[in-house]
């Protein structure tokens, strides 16, 4: 009986250890992309402008990569997966350039070049003041500024379309659920926790 009740502790305890490694691990967890190592320069593509956001959670690094268009001309803001870092993606976007549609790339607070630690509210804070940034570019056409969110990106873009105004919202590859992961996990964990695409529509009309 001894033995047993000494079982029973024990895994008891490693249960208990795995609760909280899973806790204190969790940011580690949802941010990977932190560790990423990142030149001290930008990485740059054919008129490609790096723009430097002054935001309450630390100076945000963006990429505006304009398309060549005489008249004023939509924008993509884009927010990257987990375990990206917007270098990734400076040459990705040829597509939505040449079709006359400019793209902005933002990058968290944390990652990359940008300061900060990255937080559902840290990003939010990114997300908006970048959109701020590029709608009030008298290049652009403030009325067509859309967003698209990869994984954690689209986390970034839903958030975004309840404080701004975005014409149109993409998600691809965005969590769905996260809930099972635990009711010990951080807010941010549920933060990820995001809604099918006809909810996602729902949230920009709520602005």
């Amino acid at each position: 009986m001894n033995a047993l009740k000494i079982l029973t502790v024990c895994v008891l305890c490693l249960y208990i250890a795995f609760l909280a490694s899973l806790f204190l691990l969790q940011r580690a967890m949802i941010y990977p992309g932190t560790k990423t190592r990142v030149s001290k320069n930008p990485p740059s593509a054919p008129g490609s402008e790096v723009i430097h956001l002054q935001t309450p959670v630390g100076r945000i690094e963006a990429t505006f990569l304009p398309a060549s268009v005489p008249e004023k001309q939509p924008v993509m803001i884009f927010g990257h997966g987990n375990g990206e870092v917007i270098d990734f993606w400076t040459s990705s976007f040829e597509g939505f350039r040449v079709r006359g549609i400019g793209v902005l790339l933002v990058e968290y607070p944390g990652y990359g070049r940008s300061a900060g630690s990255p937080s559902e509210e840290a990003i939010r804070v990114a997300v908006d003041a970048a959109y701020d940034h590029i709608a009030a570019d008298a290049r652009v056409d403030r009325e067509r500024v859309f967003g698209f969110g990869q994984s954690l990106g689209g986390g970034a873009m839903c958030l975004l379309a309840r404080d701004r105004p975005l014409r149109a919202l993409i998600l691809q590859s965005t969590f769905l659920v996260c809930i099972p992961y635990g009711p010990f996990v951080h807010r941010d964990f549920i933060f990820y926790t995001l809604t099918p695409p006809p909810l996602a529509t729902k949230l920009s009309n709520e602005r």
